[in-house]
């Protein structure tokens, strides 16, 4: 069994092209990590004091909303059944909809699951069929959210993986927002660009190939306060006897997700949902996901298991083939 090296590819998840500015607009980049990614910040301005405010802000979600860190909401959650935090509540209250919307695969009680494959650990395995069926009644149960308290049932464990990265670049876009800076804040997967670049040109963000993520297979061109996120089977994952399992497991199978796509790059108007949305489209498939992003009123980019890439409607416009 060999477990696949996790080393940081072009910006860690999802390849950012930002068109080459005039000399006297270059950018200043900086970069940090967190939440088991690389951060990179790309800004028209500010100065080093922001950059560090944003990457501590990055930080402070994480320490929040990170199930391994012992101190977190989520840790605390995991051990007692319950916590009070109102960063915790607001992501939690925003993901619940999808789980519901999801026919069960998507869920946020995937912890001991996700800790009996350790695909991204040290000892990644596929699981007997009896230990995968012990857990997978407890990945479905009710979570509950009232006002600042979220609460778990019995014997559920909350992993929000899925969302973290995308709250974190909700933060930081507010305060990036908020100082008038305009630039490219990328956190592994999700990325989102703020206000006008200075030479009056679109942003455009690459999306990388499922398969190469130093390859891409597309540009996305952008408005400022357009947030970006990806989720795919190519980045972290596992092989044994010849098989690949990825880190995207089914709450109704516990299995890797196979639904026919390989990657899906979602685009929408918040950086939460377009992280959650591309995992829940992940694991329903093009068809099933076109009624949820419709509702969502976001766009999505597919890249099939053959290659294919199929856009929403909205999308045919903003996407340019790479040649």
């Amino acid at each position: 069994m060999r477990a696949r090296a996790r080393g940081v590819a072009l910006l860690a998840a999802l390849a950012l092209l930002l068109t080459a500015a005039c000399a006297d607009t270059a950018p200043t980049v900086t970069h940090g990590f967190a939440m088991d990614t690389e951060i990179t910040l790309t800004l028209y301005g500010g100065d080093s004091a922001l950059s560090a405010a944003l990457l501590g802000q990055i930080a402070d979600v994480e320490r929040e909303l990170s199930w391994s860190i012992d101190t977190s909401a989520v840790a605390a959650l995991n051990r007692t059944g319950r916590a009070e935090s109102a960063l915790l509540a607001e992501t939690v209250a925003a993901a619940l909809p999808l789980c519901r919307s999801s026919e069960g695969e998507y869920s946020l009680l995937m912890r001991p699951l996700c800790a009996l494959w350790d695909v991204t650990g040290e000892k990644p395995r596929v699981p007997a069929q009896s230990e995968i069926d012990a857990l997978l009644p407890a990945c479905q149960g009710p979570v509950e959210v009232s006002g600042e308290t979220v609460a778990l049932p019995d014997g559920g464990q909350m992993d929000l993986g899925s969302m973290g990265k995308g709250v974190a670049c909700d933060v930081a876009y507010a305060a990036l927002a908020e100082a008038g800076v305009p630039g490219v804040i990328a956190c592994g997967g999700s990325v989102v660009a703020c206000g006008q670049k200075p030479d009056g040109t679109a942003w455009k963000i690459a999306v990388a190939a499922s398969d190469d993520r130093n390859r891409t297979v597309g540009t996305l061109t952008l408005a400022g306060g357009q947030f970006v996120s990806t989720s795919g089977n190519g980045e972290r994952y596992f092989e044994q006897n010849g098989v690949r399992y990825h880190h995207i497991l089914s709450g109704v199978t516990g299995y890797p997700a196979d639904a026919g796509v390989a990657s899906v790059t979602v685009v929408c108007g918040s950086g939460v949902m377009a992280d959650a949305l591309s995992t829940v489209c992940f694991l329903l498939g093009q068809e099933k996901s076109r009624p949820l992003l419709a509702h969502y009123g976001a766009e999505a980019v597919f890249q099939g298991k053959d290659g294919a890439i199929t856009l929403t409607d909205g999308l045919k416009t903003a996407f340019e083939a790479a040649s």
